[in-house]
């Protein structure tokens, strides 16, 4: 979805189960297969390096896990009630208040579209294959190489050297300093 698209538009915000995405998706076809999902379902993504194995992948992932963003077509929009009420995969749809939906404002869609075309969790592609000393903890002062980011846990998978051997290690980013 382009930003032409999501100004002067209404969003309001659904507290899904994770992973449920799809399924919504599926649902709301099932029952309007006339709206174009494209514009009425909004899921900010970020595109992402995984590597697995040794090979490079490029996956996209929800910028906001458990929240996806509807379009209301229409101030009372039956929809969101039906939604609500039919789809087993929403928690709940935010409100001001009994009678009214919270809806983004402007400033937050442009945030969030900013950010899912940003390059915000490339920073961390580049320390793959760099060197790093480990600040805090047991193994303070011990070098290694980054083989694997976790972004999520904010952990990187590392080799030191002890005694003379390469061992891996989980290490959150917070106690290293990338050299």
């Amino acid at each position: 979805m382009d930003l032409a698209n999501l100004e002067n538009q209404n969003f309001i915000v659904a507290y899904i189960y994770k992973g449920s995405e799809k399924k919504i998706t599926k649902f709301i076809l099932k029952y309007y297969p006339e709206l174009d999902i494209e514009k009425y379902i909004w899921i900010p993504k970020v595109k992402e390096i995984e590597i697995i194995k040794g090979k490079k992948f490029i996956i996209e992932q929800p910028i906001f896990d458990n929240y996806i963003f509807i379009k209301l077509l229409e101030n009372n929009d039956p929809r969101i009630e039906f939604l609500k009420d039919n789809c087993d995969h929403i928690i709940k749809i935010l409100k001001y208040n009994e009678e009214n939906y919270y809806t983004l404002k402007e400033y937050e869609k442009i945030q969030i579209f900013n950010l899912s075309n940003s390059n915000y969790q490339d920073k961390y592609k580049s320390f793959i294959g760099k060197r790093f000393i480990i600040d805090l903890g047991c193994f303070k002062g011990f070098y290694g190489e980054c083989i694997s980011v976790n972004k999520n846990k904010k952990i990187i998978r590392g080799l030191i050297d002890i005694f003379g051997s390469k061992r891996p290690i989980d290490i959150p980013l917070d106690n290293i300093t990338i050299e």
